[in-house]
């Protein structure tokens, strides 16, 4: 079911630091100076891979050697986590091992709960035993697992990686530090398009996180079955490692509403989680199918597209460039072969897997969806 959540709330009140909750939270060594001298985090356009925006800390943290257990009155089990990385815009986790138990929630939030993220349950679990986690804003975050009194069996938690976004991708933050704003001026807020054809088709766009540290684009794409199988298409060298694609966050309507260029959009509505279909380093193509449908409320649109070699004009493309909010770019003339190494005036570090296209609104071959989506 991927990261889709149950309703409910933590049961500690929300409190300004984890201290002030009496936690001593598990904090994270200074950010390694080789951090600031990562060109994929200057632009994206440095080299063919995705656009870095965060510094993993690789750990170990488990209810059996973090935080803190208490007892409700009713019998309730509470254990509670505290994580900190100082200086953080946002912090994610990824679970190396997510088995949760019937009986047994999970949320994630800061202190002062202004974001919380759960519940999770059982229902949540995924057969790689993965789960990644939406960033959640500042540099400290609180895991709290919930264990009802009749529950019979233990939950399987282990933390494998808490991630430190030194680039603001979370954008709750002012708007001068964020990413929100950060493309350039030649790419259009999506909803300030006045043709239905790409308002429809940018409802297939999606902002990816992968491996919690890499920001990138995907599209969800129709089959020749018509089944409505949630596949999504983005570039192969935005999967750095072999088991990226079960750690990919996909955030669908991250986006202004009603164009309006003050407010940013929600970046809640996400799936976690993924199986590769098909992959071609050679073509820089990958096809992944997510771990769950996305739900009505998402308001997915599914691509079609076309085999043909001779795209017409003008062309489009929506993606979420440097993960900014989902925009538009436009080219009067027809896209014409060339490697995915050559950089692309239209686009940046991010937009790697957004959707381009003719007129029609299908999707041209591969080549010319993602292979110039610098």
């Amino acid at each position: 079911m991927g990261s889709v959540e149950s309703r409910g709330r933590p049961l500690l009140s929300p409190v300004s630091t984890a201290r002030e909750a009496g936690f001593k939270a598990v904090e994270m060594p200074p950010l390694p100076q080789s951090v600031y001298s990562d060109k994929r985090s200057a632009d994206g356009k440095e080299s063919a891979l995705p656009l870095r925006f965060a510094h993993p800390f690789f750990m170990e943290l488990s209810p059996d050697n973090s935080g803190q257990w208490q007892q409700e009155v009713d019998g309730t089990r509470v254990w509670r986590l505290a994580i900190q990385s100082k200086g953080a815009y946002s912090i994610n986790l990824i679970f190396d091992r997510f088995k949760l138990v019937p009986g047994a929630s999970l949320f994630i939030y800061n202190p002062d709960q202004s974001v919380v993220l759960g519940a999770y349950t059982h229902e949540n679990n995924l057969p790689s035993g993965i789960l990644a986690t939406t960033p959640v804003p500042g540099d400290e975050v609180i895991v709290e697992l919930v264990v009802s009194a009749g529950a019979r069996q233990s939950s399987d938690l282990l933390i494998g990686a808490v991630n430190h976004d030194y680039l603001n991708v979370a954008s709750l933050l002012p708007v001068e530090g964020s990413r929100f704003g950060r493309s350039d001026d030649c790419h259009t807020d999506i909803t300030c398009d006045l043709d239905d054809l790409w308002l429809d088709n940018g409802q297939s766009v999606c902002r990816l996180i992968v491996d919690g540290t890499e920001l990138c684009t995907g599209t969800l794409v129709n089959n020749t079955r018509n089944d409505g199988t949630p596949y999504v298409l983005t570039a192969a060298h935005c999967l750095l490692n072999e088991n990226s694609h079960e750690t990919v966050i996909f955030t669908f309507n991250y986006q202004v509403p009603n164009c309006d260029a003050r407010v940013e959009g929600s970046f809640i509505q996400t799936i976690s989680g993924s199986e590769r279909r098909a992959y071609r380093k050679d073509m820089d193509m990958a096809l992944l199918e997510m771990s769950s449908m996305p739900p009505a409320s998402f308001r997915p649109y599914w691509s079609g597209w076309s085999l043909t070699t001779a795209p017409s004009a003008p062309v489009r493309s929506i993606h979420h460039p440097e993960g900014d909010v989902k925009k538009i770019a436009r080219a009067d003339h027809a896209p014409t072969a060339s490697s995915f190494l050559i950089l692309s005036p239209i686009h940046t570090g991010g937009s790697t897997g957004g959707k381009r296209e003719p007129r029609r609104g299908a999707l041209r071959e591969h080549l010319y969806l993602i292979t110039m989506a610098y």
